[in-house]
């Protein structure tokens, strides 16, 4: 529908909701191209935590991936799963480094 005309009022309405929403930008308009993936850090920093506790927390990612359930996803555990499984094709099929450094997490 992008450059034509509107025939219905249902059609007019449709393009001004896109326009006025703050998920779609213009293509022209849009700085980077590509996936965006949550982000998911490497390694556990945490201060005062004791070295064995720390050594844990990074061979032990059950932590970490609870509270970026809870944080990114609001305890919805197919919600990640689906963005690993699509960064995995994303790998595969679009041979992209940035999904595959998602995936590997």
């Amino acid at each position: 529908m992008v450059g034509s005309i509107p025939k219905t009022a249902m059609d007019k309405a449709m393009i001004e909701q896109l326009k006025n929403t703050k998920f779609s930008k213009p293509i022209e308009k849009s700085q980077k191209r590509g996936c965006y993936y949550t982000p998911i850090p490497h390694v556990a920093k945490h201060k005062g935590i004791h070295s064995e506790d720390l050594t844990i927390m990074n061979l032990d990612k059950t932590q970490l991936l609870e509270s970026i359930l809870t944080k990114a996803y609001a305890d919805d555990e197919d919600s990640l799963l689906e963005e690993l499984q699509f960064a995995f094709i994303a790998f595969l099929i679009g041979q992209s480094l940035e999904a595959f450094l998602q995936w590997e997490l």
